[in-house]
């Protein structure tokens, strides 16, 4: 091969290797994303289950 043609597929190679590792930060993006919105749902489920029971004591107040 010509040095041009190896200079080119060195610029591919590295290319290749950079979006890869790319690909591999945004992976580690949406994991940590989807631990967030896990830990807020389950947030949200237990004051949604607080919210049931205090509105289950005023109406057992009321009653």
């Amino acid at each position: 091969m010509e040095t041009n043609q190896l200079n080119a597929l060195l610029e591919v190679l590295e290319d290749i290797k950079s979006n890869t590792s790319d690909i591999y930060d945004v992976k580690n993006e949406i994991d940590t994303l989807g631990k967030a919105i896990r830990g807020i749902k389950q947030s949200l489920d237990e004051n949604n289950e607080l919210l049931r029971e205090l509105i289950d004591a005023v109406y057992s107040i009321k009653d």
